[in-house]
């Protein structure tokens, strides 16, 4: 209420209640909905901070942004906006700097262990977790945000309009409300930009959902400048945007493209044997497999080793090491998501098709355009 006004705050929380990409990621079991809930608490206790950097308010910055840096790797991006921010701002202003590098030594000592987990295992993240396609996602960042078709037209109008009524109201606007559209400004272009840089100069990194916090900040700009806007138009601009929001939602629940893993391991466990292997393709399907098929696995520290003392073996490209999965078993239950035409090029399952002989495949459909196939082949 201090930094824009209420009705700016009620408004973008409108927005982001009928957010489709954050709804359809709430409704997943992953970090992603943590990921923004711990950006925005992070934000909140740092502009908190800003306004006066005293040991309350210093502890909850702490404790919140070491939240957010556990939540996800990509969460740095925020602390190094909040760090830019900081020193732009007090630049001149040796004492508070002095205390804001207290702040962040402490956080460093408390994220060292995942950093350094980061460090070691850097090239492994990148080639398994990263869909190494360029970084053609940034082309659907604002459909995403946005929803669909008209609200990709009208988000960024709204936000062009934030842009230029900041502009054209610099000499009226308090110095405290300018610091905050700034702030909202870097918040969301920086990670963005930083991602897609590194993506061209290093290894391709970027998908939408890894700076789902960067919707945050688009949706307060959106709603600072519908909060500009006359009572009639502004009314007229928030029925359009939840009306097309709920049609995204209702279209989005559709169309969905899950796959059913319940049923796969419920269909597994009925024929699963004692010398057989589960060998399951691509290696990240490994997560909900284990989740309904060997729940003890999922809650492990250790994952993969718990599925590999259970016979259950993941795929990541890697022949000549992973076609000794099949050795010394009965019969190898192989699982894989059909994901192109050309799926027969797929160097493990050439391998399988060759050597071992299949005695029947099962077929899953999922409800969008795919489907996952598990064969049972006799080693």
């Amino acid at each position: 209420k201090k930094n824009f006004n209420e009705r700016i705050g009620l408004i973008a929380s409108l927005i982001l209640a009928f957010s489709a990409y954050n709804i359809y990621y709430s409704q997943e079991a992953r970090m992603y909905s943590l990921l923004v809930f711990l950006s925005l608490l992070s934000m909140y206790f740092f502009i908190n901070y800003l306004q006066n950097d005293n040991a309350n308010n210093s502890i909850y910055f702490l404790i919140s942004t070491i939240l957010l840096l556990y939540s996800h790797y990509f969460s740095m991006l925020i602390v190094l906006v909040q760090n830019i921010f900081l020193i732009i701002l007090f630049r001149k202003k040796y004492r508070k700097i002095k205390r804001w590098l207290v702040v962040q030594s402490l956080i460093f000592l408390a994220y060292l262990p995942a950093l350094i987990n980061l460090i070691n295992n850097i090239n492994n993240y990148i080639t398994r977790l990263i869909w190494v396609n360029g970084i053609g996602d940034i082309k659907f960042i604002n459909w995403n945000f946005s929803g669909g078709f008209v609200l990709s037209i009208l988000f960024p109008l709204l936000l062009l309009y934030s842009f230029y009524y900041f502009i054209n109201n610099l000499k009226v606007i308090s110095s405290r409300n300018k610091q905050m559209f700034i702030l909202l400004v870097f918040w969301m272009f920086i990670p963005v930009i930083i991602t897609v840089v590194y993506s061209l100069i290093f290894k391709p990194v970027f998908m939408t959902r890894y700076v789902i916090f960067c919707s945050i900040p688009l949706y307060i700009l959106i709603a600072f400048s519908i909060d500009k806007l006359n009572k009639y138009l502004r009314i007229m601009t928030l029925a359009a945007i939840i009306i097309f929001s709920l049609f995204y939602i209702t279209n989005q629940i559709k169309i969905i493209d899950k796959e059913s893993w319940r049923d796969i391991s419920l269909y597994v466990k009925s024929m699963v044997q004692k010398d057989d292997v589960i060998i399951i393709e691509p290696g990240y399907y490994i997560f909900p497999f284990t989740y309904y098929y060997l729940p003890k696995c999922f809650n492990n520290s250790d994952l993969y080793n718990c599925t590999s003392n259970e016979k259950i073996y993941t795929i990541w490209n890697n022949l000549k090491k992973e076609r000794n999965y099949t050795n010394y078993a009965n019969h190898i239950i192989y699982i894989r998501r059909e994901v192109s035409d050309d799926e027969n090029e797929n160097s493990f399952l050439k391998y399988i098709m060759t050597n071992l002989n299949t005695q029947s495949k099962k077929v899953f459909p999922t409800l969008n355009n795919g489907t996952i196939n598990l064969y049972l082949l006799k080693a």
